[in-house]
Formats: C-alpha cells, sequence, structure tokens
C-alpha cells in the first residue's frame, strides 16, 4: 500500500517528539534521584554526627552522675559519723549513775530525736538518689505536735520563744509522712529564724478547709527579691540578698521535694507591710497516697 511522504515523515516526527520527551522525561527523573540521594546522605550524615554528640554528652552526664554520687557518699559519711558520736553521748549522759534534772532529760531527749531526724533525713536523700524519688507514708498527725516536736528541736535559735502560733481551737488533724511534714517545718521555720534580726517574732498561722491545710510563716527578715522567687527551692540555689548567711541552698530544695511527694505546694510572698517573708504551705487533708479510712472514721479514733 502507498503511503504519502507527508503521513510518514508526520509519523516519524511524532515518534521522535516521543522519544524525546522519554529522554527528557528520564533526565529529569534521574536529577530528582541523584539531588534526593545526596540529601539523604547529607541527612545520614547530619543524623550520625548529632548521634556522636548524644553519645558524647550521656557519657559526660554519666561521669557527673558518677562524681555526684561519690561526693553525696562522702558527704552522708562525714555527716553519719558525727551523728552517731552524739546520739551515744547523749544516751550516756541518760543513764549516768547521779541522774540529771528533769529538764536535761528533756533535753537529751530531744537531742536524741533530732540525730534521729536527720539520720532519717539523710537515709531518704540517700534513698531518693537510688529511686530518683521519694516515697510518703502517710500516718495520721496532729499538726500542732508536728510544730512543738520542730521547735523543741530548734533550741539553739529560741525557737519556743520567739515563735508566735495562732492556730484554731480544735486540733488539726490530717493525713500526711510525718517525717516529711517535720522536715518541711524545720527547714522553714529555721530559715525564718535565720534570716530575721535578732529580738523580732515568727508568726505561724494555722487553718484547715475541707480539702487542704494551710501552715503560713512569716518572718520580719530580709525577704526575697520578687524576680527570684521562681528560683528558690533548685538544688543549691540561694536569694542574691542572702549571702551574708551560711547555707548550701539545699533546705528548700528538700522542702519542694517533699511537698511534691506529699501532694503539697510552697508559694512566697512579702510578709506584712513589705517586711519579711511569708511562706504558704498548702498539704492535702488525705495525702493521695493514703488507702485507709475516711475522714469521719479519723476523727472519731483521734
Amino acid at each position: 500500500m502507498f503511503y504519502p511522504w507527508t503521513v510518514v515523515e508526520t509519523g516519524v516526527a511524532h515518534h521522535l517528539w516521543f522519544i524525546c520527551f522519554l529522554i527528557m522525561l528520564g533526565a529529569r527523573l534521574q536529577s530528582n534521584v541523584t539531588q534526593r540521594n545526596r540529601e539523604l546522605a547529607h541527612e545520614i550524615d547530619n543524623r550520625r554526627h548529632l548521634e556522636q554528640q548524644l553519645a558524647a554528652t550521656l557519657a559526660a552526664e554519666r561521669q557527673i552522675h558518677a562524681e555526684h554520687r561519690q561526693l553525696l557518699d562522702v558527704v552522708v559519711h562525714e555527716i553519719r559519723t558525727p551523728l552517731a558520736g552524739i546520739d551515744r553521748a547523749a544516751e550516756m549522759l541518760q543513764v549516768v549513775p547521779d541522774g540529771l534534772p528533769e529538764v536535761g532529760r528533756r533535753r537529751l531527749g530531744a537531742i536524741r530525736d533530732g540525730v534521729s531526724r536527720v539520720t532519717g533525713l539523710v537515709d531518704r536523700i540517700m534513698a531518693s538518689e537510688r529511686e530518683a524519688h521519694m516515697t510518703a507514708h502517710p500516718q495520721p498527725i496532729d499538726l500542732m505536735e508536728a510544730i512543738q516536736t520542730v521547735l523543741q528541736g530548734l533550741g539553739h535559735l529560741n525557737a519556743e520563744r520567739r515563735v508566735n502560733i495562732v492556730a484554731p481551737d480544735n486540733p488539726i488533724l490530717f493525713m500526711t509522712d510525718p517525717g516529711m511534714l517535720i522536715g518541711v517545718l524545720r527547714n522553714l521555720i529555721e530559715n525564718a529564724l535565720k534570716y530575721s534580726p535578732d529580738g523580732t517574732f515568727v508568726t505561724i498561722e494555722t487553718n484547715e478547709t475541707v480539702v487542704d491545710v494551710t501552715i503560713r510563716i512569716i518572718d520580719q527578715g530580709i525577704g526575697i527579691p520578687e524576680m527570684e522567687r521562681q528560683s528558690i527551692g533548685r538544688r543549691f540555689y540561694r536569694a542574691s540578698n542572702a549571702n551574708h548567711q551560711s547555707g548550701n541552698g539545699l533546705g528548700l530544695f528538700i522542702v519542694r521535694r517533699f511537698l511534691a511527694e506529699m501532694g503539697g505546694s510552697i508559694t512566697h510572698a512579702d510578709g506584712p507591710n513589705g517586711t519579711g517573708t511569708a511562706a504558704t504551705v498548702v498539704l492535702p487533708l488525705r495525702s493521695p497516697r493514703w488507702q485507709g479510712p475516711d475522714r469521719g472514721q479519723e476523727r472519731h479514733h483521734a
């Protein structure tokens, strides 16, 4: 069959155009694939670099943690050794043949109780380093008894004479960890007394609602700069105006850790007339970890 040359030329042209299109498309795809391979190779290099940085960071963190544990072990040993000596000396004085006046016996009992509390606190801190958290053990407790225990242990600061307590007539009974509560109160009251001028008083106000207990400790001391209050409670942090007093910045750090475990909170504000500090602690009436009887039964048996 005879085909005109124009038809043949048109068909050849179409085939050539299609072939050219395929070549261009293949070249474009090859270029895209090459570019994508370059990007993937670059991303792989970046990820390898990040992995190396992460490995170096983790190694440095492990080294710092190991050094921290070694330092903590040394500090704990240096604390426990004199505490054991103090406790032993107080025990021997309690059994002297001639006896001691009742005031002296009470003071020795307070010393041994204080040693026991500090030893327990050291043990808890060590346990927290091992377990990454501290566990509260809630028990029924009378808030006023806990406060009096703390004041007796702060005799070196004349706490029982310098502290005024404003409390409701009825006792405040609630569920919390006694050791942690005493640790919180001791640190806060000791700070309030330590940073207040001699001759001034610290006021402790207590109150309870149907859901929580509020403890407010108000001093007439140097106060906490407002811009630094959010930082108070960080490990080893001390306010800029506290350099004239000895301290290590661990007291309020321990307070915050204990309160977090007990389900409580703390805030700091200016004291009356802008003088001093008012530290407000709020604790639930029933610890989140408590699985015992209801509050009505607690009060009935108290």
